[in-house]
């Protein structure tokens, strides 16, 4: 639902299933030989488009990958238990595959899945436990050999820090993995996230500096979509094309001092805005053993926008990356902008969108879920010039006893 209904996401179960879904898809994949027999590089895309959409993140990944010299496609938007314990054996037995595999679906920290059919399909999954048939999903073990990377992404895929997929794959053989430790995520977030992240690996950047690029960039839940956990030594997966991917505005600092939201504040006064006052930005921060990202993201008359500053430190060295995210906007211009006044936020019905959000989920024939309010907000894109609201919903299904955040994004 990629239009004023962005449905999101964030799973919670009382079973433990936390991540990403999608919504009626009928293509299965776009091509799929038989990877015994064939060789060369492969990208293993799945993203299906049923409960949340995820259908655009896999169909770019692939392509992307495809631009990087993985020729070989298996795109697969609505799997079942037959095409992965297909897939699965076979690219395990071919050790001489340097593979990508991208994941986008639901989750929680020992398994994905790809379902909530109603037609008697099976439901398909991976997970860390072979054959795992919780809740009635069909799982195989993801246990990818030789994979260059392995992108596992999902509400609560690194969550348990003990136990997780990525660091599950990582042991297992997959050279660099990345999970998010967020208990969720949005499909609004990730679909622009997988953008910005193979745009500069296709660049020719590195993992790690295409992930800290993707980061860079605000989002609507900053904190949730920069909680990016990796395992594995960092690596280019083609060869450098040229830097345009990369911030103009982007200060480095050697060995810095600790960062925190006071210093935070100073390093953008002094490299960026002397005027800079924090009142008139949102601050997300998330923080793991590897660095702590302090996201700002500029307010005007309580609407959030998409640009800011980001602040990402380097947990082990102390090096501190500064970027002006402001993509040529200028603050006063922002502040006048006629669909952000005052007058103009102030006669948005709220509460009516509120209904409509709540009425589309409640009378879905489909939907078999008791739906409850949860919470909204109003965003800005100020490099597509739209504004939103959005509406977050809670989502209750007894058929598989999960709990999920839904979003209704409206154009105002």
């Amino acid at each position: 639902m990629k239009i004023m209904k962005k449905v999101l996401i964030s799973l919670a179960l009382a079973s433990a299933f936390i991540g990403l879904g999608t919504a009626n898809a009928e293509v299965k994949t776009s091509y799929k030989p038989n990877p015994r027999i064939i060789s060369g590089k492969a990208a293993i895309c799945i993203g299906t488009h049923e409960s949340v959409n995820g259908e655009p993140e896999a169909k770019y990944a692939c392509e992307s990958l495809n631009n990087m010299g993985y020729i070989h496609q298996f795109l697969f938007l609505k799997p079942d238990y037959g095409d992965l314990i297909m897939l699965v054996p076979s690219l395990s037995a071919t050790l001489s595959y340097n593979n990508v595999y991208f994941f986008v679906g639901h989750a929680d920290s020992n398994r994905m899945h790809w379902g909530e059919y109603r037609t008697g399909t099976k439901r398909a999954g991976i997970s860390i436990i072979e054959n795992d048939t919780h809740e009635n999903y069909n799982y195989v073990d993801p246990t990818f050999i030789g994979a260059d990377l392995a992108i596992y992404m999902g509400c609560g895929t690194a969550f348990n820090s003990t136990n997780n997929l990525p660091k599950y794959g990582y042991n297992k053989g997959q050279k660099f993995t990345i999970g998010w430790s967020a208990e969720y995520i949005y499909d609004n977030d990730t679909d622009e996230w997988t953008r910005y992240f193979f745009d500069a690996l296709e660049n020719g950047k590195t993992i790690k500096t295409s992930i800290n690029i993707a980061n860079s960039y605000n989002y609507r839940n900053n904190s949730y979509m920069k909680s990016t956990v990796t395992f594995g030594s960092d690596k280019s997966l083609k060869s450098a094309k040229n830097t345009n991917s990369e911030f103009e505005n982007k200060v480095y600092l050697k060995n810095s001092a600790e960062l925190n939201n006071t210093s935070g504040v100073e390093y953008i006064r002094k490299n960026f805005d002397n005027n800079f006052n924090e009142e008139d930005y949102y601050l997300e921060t998330t923080s793991n053993d590897e660095q702590t990202i302090y996201t700002y993201s500029l307010k005007i008359n309580g609407v959030k926008t998409n640009i800011g500053y980001t602040i990402i430190k380097n947990n082990i060295n102390n090096d501190v990356e500064i970027i002006d995210n402001f993509q040529n906007k200028e603050l006063t211009e922002m502040k006048n902008i006629s669909k952000l006044s005052k007058s103009n936020i102030d006669s948005i019905n709220e509460k009516d969108l509120v209904m409509q959000a709540l009425s589309k989920y409640t009378n879905s024939s489909e939907n078999n879920a008791t739906i409850s309010y949860n919470s909204s907000q109003k965003y800005y894109d100020a490099i597509k010039d739209v504004l939103y609201f959005d509406v977050y919903l809670n989502s209750y299904d007894p058929i598989s006893n999960t709990n999920l955040v839904l979003t209704e994004s409206f154009k105002i």
